[in-house]
């Protein structure tokens, strides 16, 4: 809940569970309460709504100059691999700011977090865009000391999904809330805007200048944010939750959670890895940078329906294994298609190839952060979410550095790939280990039949 603030409470582990299960099997709420708490308020798809418009500003910073590798590396005067830091340095930071990020909205709150994030973005962009005004061989330094600063903003936004969903929506509507705030539109802008804003070289400035103004007005609505819902939507909602480090010990010692982190961390992993290089990968086969951001940007809107369905399929089954269990190895094969079917000359089969990688690895993301939240329970849902978010971020870091040496060092064009399709397979096995109890889901059932 994110009104309450908790204090990290010094009890053992298993002692804290039981505290907090039965304080949630004692807490009888209202019948007006019961009524008001299933439905969805239009604010809650309004603070949806502001969540998507910064997490959008942010992927558009971060992923500004590899949407458009040419004519950036050209402006700047850089090579591709120097380029990529661009992205790399937003999986570093991500990575380490994702763990304090979850003690910021357990005790700043989502609204105060979100402000900040909306600020540091925007100073972050326009440092950015005052490369202009240095010598030529300066502007890569300048642009990544404001890259820098702004990826400090993404974990901020990126990993408030499950917390959003869990204050804001009841369970019915969880998997579609998750969706939205999880899988961003803004790669697809990135992806199909850029490469029209920077046509060449020296339109770069104006370029930075756009995404400026939109990491702006982005920052500007965050403060217009309802603090928190007038009405709880569930009964989980209402529980106390453990202590952030309290939460940590937790899952450090729970083995479902880890095998749930190395399937999503490869999965997500991957995923966000192909968003910020397989553009470049695609230029060696002969198409152009236009045909190579469609491409990136199919796949990311394919993960559009297929979080729907997914999320869907959450709210009204709640078989979250169930849907992993399908996904996964559809996902895996994907994968396999691209080595196959990305060729010279064949644009159309890319571009399918492309759709069913999407549909199917994209729309696993709001599956795993659920599904964590609920095997997790009562560990604040934003510690979950933050650990898998640090933790795809280093392997979208690890996996761009691999699938890169890999395409400057190798002659054949499809190594890169292959490698993809072995990581992501390995990194998949853990799916038949994983149990997946619903936890939350069980305190909210149980309440609601008293």
């Amino acid at each position: 809940m994110d009104h309450p603030d908790h204090k990290d409470v010094g009890v053992q582990v298993m002692t804290q569970e039981h505290k907090v299960a039965a304080h949630a099997m004692h807490a009888t709420p209202t019948s007006n309460e019961e009524e008001e708490g299933n439905e969805v308020s239009y604010v809650a798809w309004m603070v949806v709504f502001c969540v998507v418009l910064l997490n959008t500003a942010v992927n558009l910073t971060w992923l500004s100059a590899s949407s458009a590798p040419e004519a950036t590396s050209q402006w700047m005067q850089v090579s591709f691999t120097s380029l990529n830091w661009l992205s790399n340095i937003c999986a570093i930071l991500n990575t380490v700011v994702s763990l304090p990020t979850a003690w910021a909205y357990e005790r700043l709150g989502i609204k105060i977090t979100l402000v900040i994030a909306g600020f540091i973005n925007m100073f972050g962009c326009w440092l950015r865009y005052l490369a202009i005004i240095v010598p030529p061989h300066h502007r890569f330094l300048l642009v990544i000391i404001g890259q820098s600063l702004a990826a400090i903003a993404g974990p901020l936004v990126t990993n408030i999904s499950t917390k959003l969903a869990a204050v804001w929506f009841p369970p019915k509507w969880r998997g579609i809330s998750n969706t939205l705030t999880t899988l961003s539109i803004g790669p697809v802008i990135a992806l199909l805007l850029i490469p029209h804003l920077t046509p060449d070289a020296d339109s770069t400035p104006f370029m930075f200048l756009v995404i400026s103004i939109i990491g702006s007005i982005a920052a500007i609505a965050m403060p217009f944010l309802p603090r928190q819902p007038k009405v709880p939507p569930s009964h989980s909602a209402t529980q106390m939750r453990m202590g952030v480090f309290e939460g940590i010990k937790v899952l450090a010692k729970q083995l479902d959670f880890w095998w749930l982190l190395i399937l999503s961390s490869t999965g997500i992993g991957m995923a966000l890895c192909f968003s910020a290089i397989f553009a470049e990968a695609l230029v060696i086969f002969g198409y152009s940078e236009q045909q190579a951001g469609i491409c990136v940007a199919v796949i990311i809107i394919s993960g559009f329906p297929g979080g729907a369905v997914t999320g869907y399929w959450m709210g009204k089954t709640n078989d979250h294994r169930t849907i992993i269990m399908i996904f996964t190895p559809l996902s895996i094969f994907t994968y396999i298609m691209f080595i196959f079917q990305i060729i010279p000359n064949a644009f159309n089969v890319v571009i399918l190839a492309c759709i069913a990688n999407g549909f199917f690895s994209y729309g696993l993301f709001s599956v795993y952060l659920e599904l964590a939240s609920e095997m997790t329970y009562p560990v604040p849902e934003s510690v979950s979410n933050c650990i898998i978010s640090g933790a795809c971020s280093m392997t979208m870091f690890l996996f761009t550095i691999i699938l890169d040496c890999l395409r400057v060092g190798h002659a054949y064009p499809q190594t890169p790939l292959i490698a993809a399709a072995i990581i992501v397979a390995v990194g998949s096995i853990p799916c038949f280990f994983l149990k997946g109890d619903m936890k939350r889901l069980a305190v909210d059932q149980h309440l609601e039949s008293k």
